[in-house]
């Protein structure tokens, strides 16, 4: 629809379409965060893939950030900054929860299928 709505000078279609790619891509970082939030839970003991997949995380967070058209508020955000923190190595299990769950909930997402 987006390429044919360019061919076509069909500025709204084309635009609603480039809006339909941007909540997706945003819904689809969502889900890897959760995804990848998981997968530290259960590499907690490797300090490494740990540190790894936490600042997965925290880079998904910075990119839902800067979207300019962003779903998540300024205050979610900041909630998810908290969570997981600047240092790694003070990331609980009980805080990559509340993440998990703050974007599942806000994205629809089914948490125990990703």
């Amino acid at each position: 629809a987006g390429r044919a709505a360019i061919s076509n000078k069909d500025n709204t279609r084309r635009d609603a379409a480039k809006t339909a790619v941007i909540n997706a891509w945003e819904k689809v970082g969502a889900a890897r965060f959760i995804s990848y939030m998981k997968l530290a839970k259960t590499n907690i003991s490797d300090a490494a893939q740990f540190a790894h997949l936490i600042s997965e995380g925290i880079g998904f967070i910075k990119a839902f950030k800067y979207n300019p058209s962003k779903t998540l508020t300024p205050a979610e955000i900041a909630s998810l900054e908290g969570y997981l923190g600047t240092d790694t190595y003070n990331v609980t299990t009980a805080n990559i929860d509340l993440a998990i769950d703050l974007l599942a909930n806000k994205f629809n997402l089914d948490k125990n299928k990703l």
